[in-house]
């Protein structure tokens, strides 16, 4: 008599899919929507005027995200997207910046939801591989540009 192998609980142990394999395929649905339903409600912060810095900051991120992402579902996004995205996301910065205010308006919020709706496309086909690439890219970017921001005289 064989016996199964079992995981933590008793639980039917599961074969973990090789890193190479794996990385070939999107991310986990469950993780997708923890993903998307963050900067969902990112957004909605902004709309509501509570929003900060930090929201219109990761606002930029997902523009940028989903820029580098388009050449695996570009085909359907409105020309003239990403630059309405980027002047939204500027127009918002520079109205937190001057009257405090950091939320997104009628116009950005439609411009920016258009943005989400594109990233939660996106996470549901572009393999992980990419994914990781395009997060390396973003966070070399970041570090690069406060470097940037380090060297300069105030």
């Amino acid at each position: 008599m064989s016996r199964k192998m079992t995981g933590r609980l008793g639980a039917p142990a599961v074969r973990a899919v090789p890193d190479a394999n794996r990385m070939k395929f999107p991310i986990e649905q469950s993780i997708a929507n923890e993903i998307s339903l963050h900067y969902h409600l990112t957004l909605e912060v902004m709309r509501s005027g509570c929003g900060s810095e930090y929201h219109v900051g990761s606002m930029a991120q997902v523009v940028h995200t989903a820029l580098l992402l388009r050449r695996f579902c570009g085909q359907g996004v409105r020309t003239g997207l990403f630059r309405d995205a980027k002047d939204a996301i500027l127009r918002c910065h520079r109205l937190g910046f001057e009257k405090g205010d950091w939320l997104a308006d009628e116009e950005a919020y439609a411009i920016l939801a258009e943005i989400l709706n594109l990233l939660d496309h996106q996470l549901a086909i572009v393999p992980l591989s990419e994914l990781q690439i395009v997060n390396t890219r973003l966070s070399n970017g970041s570090r690069a540009n406060y470097a940037t921001s380090q060297e300069q005289p105030v």
